[in-house]
């Protein structure tokens, strides 16, 4: 196909994609945020947080201080910090307003997740000297931009930015394959940028090399290379393993010191651990999901790993294709790319699926450095893909290049079969709400507080008190005024678990050393009452 003609399929694909994920917010205008006021809220206060504080030479908030949980230090480091996709941000809010410019950005993001997978599967080897056919790496970077369970975790932004995994496994697999230094750098920068992007994927994507780059050395015989390379290159191997470690531990420094005694117990993890189930799990709305509900069990939104049955019989085309040539020394690549991929999904999948009453070999995973902060273990969903979709696509077009060798009928199979897997994405529809009901509600909250020096704003006994925190942690942003609310990662030590504190707690939290007034708004009246209390 021609280089014009592939641009556009790929422009095509990426923005028909990003209609089909964000379809709700496009439609009405921009004036609903997809999906709830939990996660999408805060991802959006903190992304105007570090826009504030990195434009405003009058914000008086520190970078990892942002005003709630007022007076508690340091509350960025409960949550993701968003460093490595902040900036994205920062430059649509030079033309945009934040709510726009926060709907803008996760729209963004996707298309870079589109862009960095069609980058690297356009340099995946086929048979000697061919690369996978246009058609098959739209399909591979829409499955992993827009697929079903790409298409859920916009339900937690921070983990929308994934464009750095498909080069880190890529650089990875070029180490395992022929070791040298550059690989082991790039693969090393790459894995950093997605730490950098988000702490948690970053972390399940270097799990996921842990794992990956030994399997891939096994399948290609590449060993004593490897070992020679080790050897010979231990100064290079520590040099670049040193920058990496302390790359990493500077930007998790404050997360070490501000969440000191805290970790997840495991109990905690059980409920997100994925199941075998989570392999015939998809969203609600999908094609798929009434006709395998009673043939599953029950899977939590974060768990689930379905991505059509098209793509699975992709898969299985692709694996048996390559098991049952592989002494065909013109694909011997390409077939132990795919076997090594195939098994490191397998291998990462069992090493943290629930094998019933909470047994998982993620008990003992969980105590590799870092792994004690890791909750909603399905998440390892987007390495699992990572891993299988190239491994798909390249086995699959090796078995239709085998089948039908003439090429007109070949690209119409590869065709059909792109299009059945993008049919299987669709159906599913994100909750929204309507931006008034958060900022709109904040603004009038703005209004109401500005001058003090703190506030309170008390839910109804009934609410649920993620709501008004979040309409709270807005009004304070909006009138640079410091918030004892919050909502985040985690409470901090001490602040009440309902997160309804009466006026006496509120200034027992306040504490002994803040002076001046703090104003305590009660939902609980029309119009609303407020309560003020100067503390000399």
């Amino acid at each position: 196909m021609p280089l014009p003609m592939r641009i556009v399929l790929h422009v095509v694909a990426a923005l028909a994609g990003a209609y089909m994920v964000f379809a709700p917010t496009i439609d009405r205008g921009f004036a609903v945020v997809q999906t709830d006021p939990g996660d999408t809220a805060l991802n959006h206060y903190l992304l105007e947080h570090t826009w504030r504080w990195a434009s405003d030479s009058t914000y008086r908030h520190a970078l990892w201080s942002p005003p709630f949980y007022h007076p508690q230090p340091m509350v960025l480091a409960y949550s993701e910090n968003l460093f490595g996709v902040a900036p994205v941000f920062w430059l649509l809010r030079l033309g945009l307003s934040s709510a726009v410019a926060f709907q803008v950005w996760m729209m963004v993001l996707s298309v870079l997740n589109y862009v960095a997978m069609v980058l690297v599967l356009r340099l995946l080897p086929v048979r000697h000297g061919e690369r996978l056919p246009v058609v098959m790496v739209a399909l591979g970077g829409f499955l992993w931009a827009y697929g079903l369970p790409q298409h859920v975790i916009i339900d937690h932004p921070q983990l929308i930015g994934r464009f750095w995994m498909p080069p880190a496994a890529y650089f990875a697999w070029r180490f395992a394959v022929a070791p040298r230094g550059r690989w082991l750098g790039l693969a090393l920068l790459a894995t950093y940028l997605q730490v950098l992007t988000c702490i948690n994927s970053g972390w399940l994507l270097t799990l996921g090399l842990g794992v990956y780059i030994p399997v891939m050395v096994w399948a290609n015989g590449t060993w004593p290379d490897v070992r020679a390379f080790l050897r010979h290159r231990w100064k290079t191997v520590a040099g670049c393993g040193g920058l990496w470690g302390a790359a990493v531990l500077s930007l998790v420094a404050p997360y070490l010191v501000a969440n000191v005694g805290q970790h997840r117990d495991y109990g905690e993890c059980i409920q997100f651990l994925p199941s075998f189930s989570s392999l015939l799990a998809g969203p609600e709305g999908s094609w798929w999901y009434t006709a395998l509900f009673h043939v599953r069990d029950y899977v939590g939104s974060e768990t689930r790993f379905f991505s059509g049955v098209g793509f699975y019989a992709l898969l299985v085309a692709a694996v048996w294709f390559v098991r049952a040539h592989r002494h065909d020394v013109k694909i011997q690549s390409a077939q132990r790319f795919v076997t090594a991929g195939a098994i490191s999904a397998v291998v990462l999948f069992l090493a943290t699926v629930d094998f019933g009453e909470g047994i998982s070999l993620w008990w003992f995973l969980r105590l590799l450095p870092g792994g004690l902060a890791i909750r909603a273990v399905g998440r390892v969903e987007m390495i699992f893909h990572l891993f299988l979709i190239p491994a798909a696509l390249i086995g699959f077009t090796l078995w239709v290049q085998n089948r039908w060798p003439e090429g007109r009928v070949r690209q119409a199979v590869l065709a059909l079969a792109a299009a059945v897997v993008v049919f299987e994405q669709t159906g599913y529809e994100s909750i929204f709400y309507k931006r008034g009901d958060v900022y709109g509600k904040a603004e009038r909250v703005a209004g109401l507080v500005a001058g003090t020096d703190a506030f309170y704003l008390a839910p109804l006994p009934s609410d649920n008190p993620l709501y008004p925190s979040v309409i709270a942690m807005w009004a304070g942003l909006s009138a640079d005024v410091p918030t004892v609310n919050g909502y985040s990662g985690r409470l901090p030590p001490g602040y009440p678990e309902l997160q309804q504190l009466t006026d006496e707690e509120v200034i027992v939290w306040l504490g002994p050393n803040f002076h001046g007034k703090v104003r305590i708004v009660d939902l609980d009246a029309e119009p609303w009452d407020v309560r003020d209390y100067v503390l000399p």
